[in-house]
């Protein structure tokens, strides 16, 4: 080998070790490796059918890694390769090391294209992956970012050479690699973009630059074309992805990106990790550390004179980076309110990726440049502070948090047996945990966010119930009901034998409690060992434990049968809140009012009998919600308000939380003159009625509302009970066309929910329509009386207010908890005695149809939870049948002999299934909560979205296309030695 060959290879090794340095303990050590976001799939092959499915119903109880969950599909794909490679993991603790491997040498590549320097190409790599930002995005876990800032210089070396030459070629490889770029990281993509269409700017001549750009299109076409499998799909979600980033938020992920921190690349959040770092040093070496940190900013200047991309680099992303900090305070914040989804971006620092690119640049030219003058003996010098600027790099673990440890086995485990088992199920994992959970197998790591939960993106062989994020959604059917957060909360309020019909609502079939959790959130409310060891407790008390898998107990719901499909003719309908379902036996067909439309409403009463739960409402609430015109509070213009799903821990916001007042949305406030505007769409002149779902705190309260910029009312709904109900706003003459609604918070703190605009007659005609409704003899009616938990000593009389719809017996129920003397119900001045029976007094009154006063006189010493007043009797239906259900693949199902009115597929809540009469094939409108009006016989089946089919034909198509043009040469040159060798045998 000759010596120049022997040298190359050195120099190729030291940027090989210079790339592998920082993570050499993860290399050479045993065990699985997780940090922040960086959570490698445990099943990475079920993640790319879920990606390819778009919208598995498996996921839409548990969590969606992104709003678009096919766009995961290649980083799922390159996870799954070194899962089979590699194994799980020895994949999560070498993907880290392999991106930084790829990184190095893409960037020596791009340094080589510019300067012709092994030091300089040197020094580029060194500063490109040993940074400050480098270790927040590493201690951050933010592996998609890295992996397409590793990818980017090698994209951006082809896509200069292709311009530079006007050659093909290099545009279509580079095209390859920003394609991957866009699907990996949806972050870093549209940055590169910019540095894209500048670059042909520094040629001479209109012409010449015109000419250019039509590369420069090519390569960003076939970019999107490669990408339209996912990309075509976005109009299909769009409506769902809804932006909970506020202002306030920007401001404090902005709040350590000054101009200074950005310039000398430090990153924005996680203070406490430098501090921990310099306590490692002595206070010389510390002054020195900041000193340097001003080192890349230097070379950028130096290499002024020589190249200038860098430097306009660097100044249109430090304006970006900067955030809603001084100096670029307006710029930023006009760009996060008025540029759709630029607050992807709430983390601002993720701009300095782009001037870590160019400071690399810059540096080697600028090496380049003292190398060529008496100086060159700097040249090293500066590579080595470069290295002591990002020294906790060089400490080969990181200064301590890039450790591995044991996997817990027992997940695997219990999927293993839960594949075993038969039938269609969920399954709950406990604690409920939102964001994670503190593991008692994780070693603790100094100042660093420590709640990882191993299977927060895996997909386990059952659908899961418990993992969500704060903001996300359950349900699918029009962004309804967010019920993961209430039934989570209600498990550490109450026990569990009141929460059997919300499980058997979501086929909760077996319940996982997790041993191995120690601390775990819920609505943002941190829950300790003693709320967990609670949890158990209640669990031990209710259900059979099952199995023991090490640190996970296994407990089987015995009122679930696992099957897909159930017939019903009986059908709950809520006027009111979640709360509703821990207090009253569910039926299988259940309806919230507010997901319902008038005519859905007729559907489900002419196809079952029905039963109307008005918890703590009344049938105006019912009437408000299906005449109305609605305006969800997420479409409003906010200034001071912001979604609640980041505050759910505040007094007030956790209450509606718990009671499961949570419905379309909810925005909140405490900040005094903060607005709220709606455009108000009129169809026709009339007198109206606005309604606002509120809640406000007793300080006192004040809304001012306006109407087109005049004052209309003052809105002081203040109840001592903390309701989170409908209010009347005014009555009002509108003429047709939009009209513009303020309400201005003048002082407390308030909620709002769903804002209503209904016409008065319409409202007065659907009041008539509910009371007839409710007097049929096949509709049934339960009222619940539930505020704060009352508490009587020795004596005590509670009066309430029911409405009844018709004369008829009904039941008194009243939970009480405590030593309970003598009762008396007195109900409309009629005295009626009262059975006691360990937590239930109960006793059977007479009504009239209209409004009844309830009296209830009690001695002892009790805690009163609430009061039901249920009409008695029950409606004689005949016996419903199973229906035979065959499953021709997991998009469809055939369904006969449906003997019930109503049919519930309990495996999806998910809108894209469809069903079909197979007598007529025409689709069978579904009601909500996937529940379908029952046929003879029927199909029911997700619908695939053609654009998603098309998408999937264009990558595919435009893919084979360049691999065909790039591979064609190759093709030519294998022909001619064929030929050339047939002719010598000639």
């Amino acid at each position: 080998m000759s010596r120049s060959r022997m040298i190359s290879i050195v120099k190729l090794i030291v940027i090989f070790l210079l790339s592998i340095t920082p993570f050499i303990e993860l290399i050479v050590r045993d065990g699985y490796f997780a940090i922040g976001d960086y959570v490698l799939p445990i099943f990475p092959d079920r993640e790319i059918i879920k990606c390819i499915s778009l919208w598995d119903e498996s996921f839409l109880i548990g969590r969606l890694t992104t709003p678009i969950p096919l766009a995961n599909l290649p980083q799922y794909i390159i996870y799954y390769i070194m899962h089979v490679l590699l194994g799980f993991e020895n994949a999560s603790r070498l993907l880290f090391p392999i991106v930084f491997i790829i990184a190095g040498f893409s960037m020596y590549t791009l340094s080589k294209y510019f300067v012709k320097n092994y030091t300089s190409n040197l020094a580029s790599v060194t500063l490109y992956i040993y940074n400050p930002w480098i270790i927040d995005r590493i201690l951050s876990g933010h592996i998609s970012i890295l992996i397409a800032y590793a990818l980017t210089p090698l994209m951006l070396a082809l896509y200069f050479k292709g311009i530079d030459e006007g050659r093909l070629k290099p545009i279509l490889q580079s095209s390859l690699l920003l394609a991957l770029i866009i699907s990996i990281s949806y972050h870093l993509a549209p940055l590169m973009i910019l540095i894209i269409l500048i670059y042909p700017l520094k040629l001479k001549g209109l012409r010449n630059i015109l000419r250019t750009y039509k590369l420069t299109l090519i390569i960003i076409m076939l970019a999107m074309l490669l990408n339209s499998y996912w990309i075509i799909t976005f109009p299909m979600v769009s409506e769902s992805i809804n932006s909970n980033v506020s202002i306030n938020d920007i401001e404090a992920l902005s709040i350590e990106s000054n101009i200074v921190n950005v310039l000398r690349l430090h990153g924005y959040f996680w203070s406490g990790w430098w501090n921990v770092f310099k306590s490692g040093l002595p206070s010389i070496f510390t002054d020195l550390w900041w000193t340097l940190s001003f080192l890349p900013f230097i070379m950028l200047i130096l290499s002024f004179k020589r190249v200038k991309l860098p430097l306009l680099i660097v100044i249109i992303y430090s304006i970006l980076a900067v955030g809603l900090n001084w100096p670029f305070q307006p710029v930023n914040k006009f760009l996060y309110e008025n540029i759709p989804f630029y607050t992807i971006y709430r983390d601002p620092n993720k701009m300095v990726s782009m001037i870590c690119l160019a400071y690399s640049i810059a540096t080697a030219y600028t090496i380049d440049w003292i190398s060529r003058t008496k100086l060159r003996g700097l040249t090293i010098a500066i590579i080595v502070l470069l290295l002591i600027n990002s020294w906790p790099l060089l400490t080969g673990n990181l200064y301590g948090y890039l450790q591995p440890f044991d996997f817990p086995r027992e997940y695997m485990d219990v999927d293993h047996w839960l594949q075993d088992k038969s039938g269609n199920f969920r399954v709950l994992w406990l604690p409920p945990v939102e964001i994670g959970a503190e593991f008692s197998w994780r070693p603790k790591m100094k100042g660093l966010w420590s709640i990882i939960d191993p299977i927060r993106y895996s997909v386990f062989s059952k659908p899961s119930v418990g993992f969500t994020h704060v903001e996300e959604w359950f349900g699918g059917v029009r962004d309804t009901i967010w019920f993961l957060h209430f039934l989570h909360n209600q498990i550490y309020y109450r026990g569990f034998s009141e929460l059997i019909p919300i499980l058997n609502i979501l086929n909760v079939k077996y319940i996982i409690f997790r041993r191995d959790v120690t601390a775990s959130s819920c609505t943002n409310i941190l829950r300790g060992e003693e709320d967990i060891w609670r949890v158990e407790s209640e669990l031990n008390k209710t259900f059979k434990l099952t199995h023991r898998i090490g640190c996970l107990r296994i407990y089987e719901n015995p009122y679930v049968n696992p099957r897909d499909f159930t017939a019903t003719n009986n059908s709950l309908i809520i006027v009111g809140d979640l709360e509703a379902l821990t207090i009253i036996p569910n039926m299988e067909a259940t309806f919230m009012i507010e997901d319902l439309s008038m005519e859905e409403l007729n559907t489900i009463l002419n196809l079952s009998n029905t039963t109307f739960v008005f918890l703590n409402t009344n049938i105006i609430d019912a009437a408000v919600h299906l005449a109305g015109d609605i305006y969800n509070p997420l479409s409003f213009l906010l200034n001071g308000w912001s979604p609640a799903s980041y505050e759910w821990w505040k007094e007030g916001l956790n209450e509606i939380a718990n009671r499961g007042c949570i419905h379309n949305g909810v925005i909140y406030s405490e900040e005094e003159g903060s607005t709220v505007i709606v455009n108000l769409n009129v169809r026709e002149d009339g007198v109206y009625q606005l309604w606002v779902k509120t809640w406000l705190s007793p300080n006192p309260p004040s809304l001012k509302i306006y109407l087109d910029n005049s004052w209309l009312t003052d809105l002081n709904p203040y109840s001592p009970t903390s309701a989170f109900k409908y209010t009347p706003i005014q009555t009002i003459y509108l003429t047709s066309g939009i009209h513009n609604l303020k309400i201005l918070l003048k002082q407390g703190k308030a909620i709002l929910g769903n804002l209503v605009l209904v016409k008065l007659e319409e409202i007065n005609q659907t009041i008539l329509k509910l009371e007839g409704i409710l007097s049929n003899p096949r509709v049934k009616t339960i009222n619940i009386h539930k505020h704060e938990p009352l508490t009587i000593s020795h004596y005590g009389v509670i009066e309430l207010k029911t409405q009844t719809f018709k004369s008829g017996t009904y039941i008194v129920n009243v939970k009480a908890n405590g030593v309970v003397g003598n009762v008396k119900m007195d109900f409309n001045n009629t005295i009626y005695n009262a059975e006691i029976s360990n937590t239930l007094i109960k006793s059977i009154v007479k009504a009239g149809r209209g409004v009844n006063i309830l009296k209830i006189y009690i001695e002892g010493n009790v805690t009163i939870s609430h009061i039901t007043v249920v009409e008695q009797g029950e409606v004689k239906i005949k016996n419903i049948e199973e229906p035979i259900v065959t499953k021709k693949s997991p998009l469809e199902y055939n369904i006969e002999n449906i003997s019930g009115n109503i049919i519930v597929f309990k495996q999806s809540y998910n809108p894209l299934w469809l069903a079909y009469s197979k007598e007529t094939c025409k689709p069978i409108q579904s009601l909500i909560f996937n529940a379908y009006p029952a046929q003879k016989e029927m199909v029911i089946k997700l619908r695939i979205r053609e654009a998603y089919i098309a998408g999937i034909i264009i990558s595919i198509a435009t893919l084979i296309a360049i691999i065909t043009i790039l591979s064609k040469p190759y093709g030519i040159r294998i022909l001619r030695k064929v030929h050339l060798k047939t002719l010598s045998k000639g």
